[in-house]
């Protein structure tokens, strides 16, 4: 399963900074920011920290279209100042872009415009879709049982969803939960090895059962998705999601949902 980063192998620190290879490693995460309806020109960016924040760009023009006489496209910049958290949440928007500061340095795509540490720094980098970014420094991990779209019978289905700590610290999970999107149905956690420390390259699993005898639908279908998701020290989280098509029978009760 894919999450909202990419991992950052890093042989040597930003600037004079230079540490041993294999020692200093960390992720990247985009600044969360989407525009709204059609744009061009788009600039986010992380451009300075203040406090436990990042604040820097997001800044675009909006093409509308035209309509009556004039059928020509209108261009309107929307120049804005976002604030992110450490890991690239958005947490706020405010008109008017700020100054853009001279860079500190690159690195291949990345253009850093501020730095806290060889684990901490922000700027853009040109191979993400939206550009701006944060690297950081920390806990993390990653599914590793594909979650595959499945058209499931009408009877409990079990399944072991496997994941891997794969950051600079251990992984220190403090709760495990499933859910399900249909209230009818039911997901029940058998067993679970993710619970305390996971080392930094050990795996741990998680098995559930899902039932879905409860559902019904008038079409002999319903559409569900299970979801299971961490309470950790891992700066984002990234749920294991698994949707089904579920073969139910017929007629329907109230709904099936």
């Amino acid at each position: 399963m894919l999450g909202p980063y990419r991992r950052v192998a890093q042989a040597a620190a930003i600037g004079a900074c230079v540490f041993a290879p294999g020692l200093a490693h960390a992720y990247e995460y985009p600044l969360q920011f989407t525009p709204i309806g059609n744009y061009e020109a788009l600039v986010v960016a992380g451009y300075q920290f203040v406090g436990s924040t990042i604040v820097g760009n997001c800044s675009y023009t909006r093409i509308t279209s035209g309509s009556g006489r004039d059928p020509r496209p209108g261009y309107t910049p929307v120049e804005q100042t976002c604030t992110w958290d450490l890991y690239g949440a958005l947490l706020g928007t405010v008109a008017g872009a700020p100054a853009i500061p001279p860079p500190i340095a690159t690195k291949g795509t990345q253009t850093i415009y501020a730095r806290r540490s060889a684990h901490l720094y922000t700027g853009s980098d040109s191979d993400l879709t939206y550009g701006g970014f944060v690297f950081h420094w920390g806990a993390h991990y990653d599914w590793q049982t594909p979650n595959t779209y499945m058209v499931l019978p009408q009877q409990p289905y079990s399944f072991t969803a496997t994941l891997i700590s794969n950051g600079d610290i251990p992984l220190d999970v403090t709760a495990v939960t499933a859910t399900t999107m249909l209230t009818k149905a039911r997901v029940v956690i058998d067993s679970t090895t993710c619970n305390g420390l996971i080392a930094v390259g050990s795996t741990c699993a998680v098995t559930v059962t899902y039932d879905d005898h409860k559902l019904s639908s008038p079409t002999g279908l319903a559409y569900d998705a299970l979801t299971i998701h961490l309470t950790s020290n891992a700066g984002v989280t990234d749920d294991f999601v698994q949707r089904y098509t579920d073969e139910v029978r017929v007629p329907v009760d109230d709904g099936g949902n």
